[in-house]
């Protein structure tokens, strides 16, 4: 057998470095190629997204009014058969007795901001939110707008944390539905983006939202929008009292209790 010679081996390693280098250039082609493709597809994507943005109205006076109806005495009567949640132990034996529900990011909600221990609500508050969310998303689809969920940012509140607030804040009421485990309350200036990533819409829009920070800000007076009549009807089939915030960015949900 002949023993391959210096030379032989020189040519062999030049062929091999030609090699990597035209697999390299072909595997940098094809991402470009890809990421070409994905950026035009999410162009495309936000222009149907924008103009169905421009032909949602915003929310007028008359329907913000609307949602200022019935303030904080009619929704502490709506729930005041339930009892008040005074303090952490208190929660722990609803929670144990099944009386409480802990909330945590799902298909149609995400929490955000809420002091621990306070993720929670009755159970029949939570079914409303989370029939809230199931309906708000059908909403958006039907508007063909991004796909978005519901934010949470504030739920339970115990007395000893409501009093807090009040001391805090001066706007606070002394009292609240959230002490009873039946109120939430909704932003309506954050929807985070709704299913799994690798769904075509969904990495689309977070793509969207990378690249051109303004379309959220857009997008979130159209959502609010639909989520606000969404939550008139709500309060029509009095399955909720809901209040139109101006101190805080968010929609103040109570359930009447059954």
């Amino acid at each position: 057998m002949k023993k391959k010679t210096r030379g032989n081996r020189g040519t062999n390693n030049r062929s091999g470095a030609r090699r990597l280098v035209f697999i390299l250039i072909a595997v940098f082609l094809t991402g470009f190629a890809a990421g070409a493709t994905t950026l035009w597809s999410a162009h495309n994507r936000l222009i149907d997204w924008r103009a169905s943005i421009n032909d949602v109205q915003p929310l007028t006076r008359k329907e913000i009014s609307a949602l200022r109806a019935h303030l904080n005495p009619v929704h502490l009567r709506a729930v005041s058969s339930v009892g008040i949640i005074r303090n952490s132990k208190e929660i722990d034996e609803l929670i144990q007795r099944g009386e409480l529900i802990h909330l945590s990011d799902c298909a149609y909600y995400a929490v955000h901001g809420i002091p621990n221990g306070m993720a929670y609500l009755r159970p029949q508050a939570e079914r409303t939110l989370a029939g809230l969310g199931a309906r708000f998303s059908s909403k958006l689809a039907g508007e063909g707008l991004p796909p978005a969920r519901l934010c949470v940012t504030s739920a339970l509140r115990t007395t000893a944390y409501q009093n807090q607030l009040q001391r805090r804040n001066k706007n606070a009421a002394n009292h609240s539905a959230h002490e009873y485990g039946m109120a939430f309350d909704i932003s309506y200036q954050r929807f985070p983006a709704a299913g799994p990533f690798w769904t075509p819409s969904v990495w689309k829009w977070k793509l969207i939202r990378l690249l051109l920070p303004s379309e959220p800000t857009a997008a979130a007076v159209a959502m609010k929008a639909v989520l606000g009549r969404l939550l008139l009807a709500v309060q029509q089939q009095k399955q909720a009292l809901v209040i139109h915030e101006s101190q805080q960015p968010c929609f103040h949900v109570t359930v009447p209790a059954k």
